[in-house]
């Protein structure tokens, strides 16, 4: 959203109209911030938008209020070769607004106010942004923006797929409990006729076991189809597996990811997979600010905690970063022994 919006505002900067940054540009950075702070759960007061705006504005100082007058005065002033020279500043000053109002929102999702540290990386990304070098002619930011809006449609359809593998899943869970209970009475049936059978009961014991067989027939074809939906399940997990390695490997291209990791990742629900990516999103970009607990005894590993009883551990070496292997507190034994064998400080 923030790239998207940035990309947006300096595709616009470029038009020759006079303060237009007030009716156009504005506006559309108050609506990245507002379909923000929807997406990140509203953690703000009825006054929200107003009160967003004022934290923005005391984070990242006056200097932004100072780079919407300039765009005024070059679009007045000088107006086409103006408004090319502002395209960066344009660019650089919607991305660190997008980054300060994101980095409040979760502040209040978290019920804490933004630290030292923090404000002064919101002021190193002003400054970082404004200095970016890049094609900054009307081809290229528009075949950006396409390219942004298309990775926003394969997430959106990645995000259905996914929708779709966890109701077969539910499916499945349905089927396997209606197989146990139709097995169980099988049990109890077949018990019954290997008891004595007394003569006057002969009738009884026939149409019973007439039942019997009707009922051993149905749960012969609910085990094949079962059967079918676990092959459709066990596809659709490897092509889970498939999508999360390729996104995670494009998204976060600092991490080492161990053999087997994205098989567990491909078990997890669509609310859990993005709780462990939020520390993975960390990781990448700001390890100080990841959810660390411990580390492992006996091990280089450490742990950190997603979604709950969600465990993550991850091994660092140096400037490198190992994601190991997920689990929760029902695994937790199992996880640290493995562990302890894989990455032992002795070794």
């Amino acid at each position: 959203i923030i790239q998207l919006t940035a990309l947006t505002c300096a595709f616009v900067a470029v038009q020759p109209l006079p303060f237009h940054h007030l009716f156009i540009l504005s506006p559309i950075q108050l609506v990245m911030v507002i379909v923000m702070r929807r997406i990140m759960g509203r953690p703000m007061g009825h006054h929200a938008t107003s009160e967003l705006v004022a934290l923005i504005v005391g984070v990242v100082g006056w200097s932004v209020v100072a780079h919407q007058v300039i765009l005024g005065l070059y679009n007045t002033v000088i107006p086409f070769p103006g408004a090319l020279t502002t395209i960066p500043l344009v660019y650089g000053t919607t991305f660190v607004l997008g980054y300060a109002a994101k980095a409040i929102l979760d502040a209040r999702r978290r019920d804490q106010l933004l630290s030292r540290a923090e404000i002064r990386a919101i002021a190193k990304e002003l400054k970082n942004a404004h200095k970016e070098r890049r094609d900054w002619s009307l081809r290229a930011i528009t075949d950006e923006i396409q390219e942004w809006r298309e990775r926003a449609e394969l997430y959106q359809n990645y995000v259905s797929r996914e929708t779709r593998l966890e109701h077969h899943f539910q499916e499945l869970e349905i089927l396997r409990s209606e197989q146990e209970e139709k097995t169980h009475h099988i049990a109890e049936l077949e018990q019954q006729l290997a008891s004595a059978i007394p003569e006057d009961e002969v009738a009884e014991v026939v149409e019973e076991n007439l039942s019997l067989r009707n009922d051993l027939q149905a749960a012969r074809e609910l085990l094949e189809e079962t059967r079918q939906i676990e092959a459709l399940i066990n596809r659709s997990r490897e092509q889970r597996e498939n999508v999360l390695h390729h996104r995670f490997q494009k998204c976060y291209p600092s991490l080492r990811f161990e053999a087997g990791f994205f098989r567990q990742v491909a078990n997890l629900s669509h609310e859990r997979v993005h709780a462990l990516e939020r520390q993975l999103g960390l990781l990448q970009h700001d390890p100080s600010k990841a959810n660390f607990r411990c580390r492992i005894s006996d091990s280089r590993a450490e742990e950190l905690g997603f979604s709950g009883n969600g465990r993550l551990y991850v091994v660092r070496d140096g400037g490198r970063i190992s994601i190991a292997r997920i689990g929760d507190k029902g695994s937790q034994e199992k996880d640290v022994a493995w562990l302890r064998q894989r990455y032992s400080t002795r070794s």
